[in-house]
């Protein structure tokens, strides 16, 4: 799974060119947020679809109006946020300089 331990973040995520994206990456593991404008029927169908085709990653649906500064930092805390915890509580600052010097 190449995007297994990876964030994503898909606007218009849950319809169209945006839907496939996101499938995609949930097939290949990442943790996917996908923001959408306000089609709550088209978000619930998709997160039903992806569950219902037991997809490897996880999906989180944020509607938000991504022409909105404070929105978009909410929305990028939600998805975000979570596994930067993760990644900090099983990293040592030796690994960071390792993986930056790896670059």
């Amino acid at each position: 799974m190449g995007f297994s331990g990876q964030v994503a973040l898909v606007t218009g995520g849950t319809r169209g060119i945006g839907a496939a994206i996101t499938r995609r990456l949930l097939a290949e593991g990442a943790a996917v947020g996908a923001v959408y404008a306000g089609n709550d029927e088209a978000a619930n169908a998709m997160a039903a679809a992806v569950a219902a085709d037991g997809l490897p990653g996880t999906l989180s649906l944020h509607r938000a109006d991504i022409g909105d500064p404070d929105a978009c930092r909410a929305v990028v805390a939600d998805v975000v946020a979570p596994m930067v915890a993760s990644i900090t509580s099983s990293t040592t600052p030796a690994s960071w300089s390792r993986t930056r010097s790896a670059r």
